[in-house]
């Protein structure tokens, strides 16, 4: 447990909540939330402890009810604007935007450049109020506003300026925003993960374990790029009555750095170590980590962790029988819509066109690797054609699954959270007006479409052409 892992002691506030806020900026709020829980025991009226185990909760165990509670409760004991902004952001995932204004609207009269309230005003706010608000915005948009305040305001602007249908403005507004970004590339420690991944998972480990994870066929993993429409597909998979979700989890990677800091980096090591009792062992740790994101039974639950594709043969190992559905989208569109979404979570990369196309790369080369990785099945999900015609496409993905055929699935799922860059698109309608956008920009892409390698790699990428061969 987390607890364990830290070798905390009940009596230390302070360690818990700083090791909580360092597992919840890390992206494992389910764990976080473990940490906030024992910070309660010791100050259960704590406004700290209970704003962040509300978050907690909401982002890591997919208990977004219960976390509005509390946090209304929280808001009308202490309204402050980083209270009404955690409440907006819940409102917001749960699809209840005009209240979620109404509540960004209240923080920002308390505190008119709060940026989190203007970030969740921008996503809650209808179009027709959007050119306005981006008015307004700019007038409190100052130079001397210090970072990261000043990239969320930048931010918010460009996605109220998109709304309004002001395009170069916004990109104007995403260019000053992602400048503020830290600059980071590809590390070495990356590569390596890759490439150790590469040799571990080769034609003969797949051949020698296949069929001896744990026979269990409810998962469906959706894997891709993010912001490929792989939050789309998970709300028209999540309308099947048989289907729930448990949005993005880590639990696979967490699982393989387990493995890695027991066995050690050696490949060879690494794939004697593999064996079934050990791929079953996983996969039950699996979905026993899955049990507090999902209350009650369904037939598939869907784990949406775009970053799973790194992880795909070992996914297939774990799990025969499950489905995992690889989302493919024109890069220049995923690269744009990476750019434009202000990322937090490690995804920094996407603020600078160099870096992102390197890591678009790098994305490619290994879903390319596992593509022609004998005993690897994945059913490869084009974005464009799903939108173009839903029905024949979501028919293949059902098949896949193994469900039968539901036209609930032609309309993406209204309840449940969304906590992805995608909060607003993926709750409209199934639409193409997305497809091409990069058109619009394609001078001022240049320089991404240079770090991608040319619209020759492009559009062979885009067509499935490019493979692990054209990758040494």
């Amino acid at each position: 447990t987390p607890l364990e892992k830290f070798n905390l002691r009940i009596g230390d506030l302070n360690t818990l909540l700083e090791q909580g806020a360092k597992l919840y900026a890390a992206g494992q709020s389910a764990a976080a939330a473990c940490l906030y829980r024992q910070a309660q025991q010791i100050a259960p009226q704590d406004p700290t402890v209970r704003l962040r185990l509300a978050l907690a909760i909401w982002h890591g165990e997919n208990r977004g009810e219960e976390a509005l509670s509390e946090v209304r409760e929280l808001a009308s004991e202490h309204p402050q604007p980083q209270v009404l902004g955690a409440e907006a952001m819940i409102l917001n995932s749960l699809g209840r935007f005009e209240e979620a204004a109404d509540v960004a609207r209240r923080a920002l009269d308390m505190d008119p450049a709060n940026p989190g309230a203007w970030v969740d005003l921008a996503a809650a706010a209808p179009a027709d109020q959007a050119s306005d608000l981006a008015q307004e915005l700019s007038g409190v948009l100052d130079p001397k506003l210090r970072d990261p305040a000043r990239r969320q305001l930048h931010l918010a602007h460009a996605r109220l300026l998109r709304k309004s249908g002001e395009y170069d403005a916004a990109f104007d507004a995403m260019t000053a925003s992602n400048a503020l970004a830290p600059s980071r590339s590809q590390s070495d420690q990356e590569k390596a993960h890759r490439e150790l991944l590469a040799n571990i998972f080769t034609p003969d480990l797949m051949r020698r374990l296949a069929g001896e994870g744990l026979a269990d066929g409810r998962m469906v993993f959706i894997i891709g790029m993010p912001r490929s429409g792989t939050t789309l597909l998970e709300r028209l998979l999540t309308a099947h009555p048989q289907v729930a979700t448990a949005g993005e989890t880590t639990l696979v990677g967490t699982l393989f750095g387990q493995f890695t800091s027991q066995v050690g980096k050696d490949p060879v090591a690494l794939q004697n170590a593999l064996d079934g009792p050990t791929l079953r062992a996983m996969a039950t740790a699996y979905l026993q980590g899955l049990a507090v994101r999902v209350r009650g039974q369904s037939d598939r639950v869907i784990d949406k962790m775009p970053a799973n594709y790194l992880y795909a043969p070992l996914i297939r190992l774990m799990f025969p029988r499950a489905a995992i559905l690889h989302m493919r989208r024109h890069p220049l569109d995923t690269c744009l819509s990476c750019w434009e979404a202000g990322f937090s979570f490690g995804l920094d990369y996407a603020a600078r066109f160099d870096s992102l196309g390197t890591a678009y790369r790098a994305y490619a080369d290994t879903v390319g690797r596992w593509f022609d990785l004998t005993g690897l099945r994945m059913q490869d999900v084009c974005y464009e054609d799903l939108v173009a015609a839903p029905e024949p496409v979501m028919r293949d993905v059902l098949m896949a699954c193994g469900l039968p055929w539901d036209p609930a699935c032609l309309s993406p799922a209204t309840g449940g959270q969304i906590k992805t860059a995608s909060v607003v698109q993926a709750r409209g309608g199934v639409s193409t007006n997305s497809v091409g956008r990069w058109e619009r920009y394609r001078d001022r892409l240049q320089p991404l479409i240079a770090a991608l390698g040319g619209m020759d790699w492009i559009n062979a990428s885009h067509s499935g052409a490019i493979r692990a061969a054209d990758h040494p």
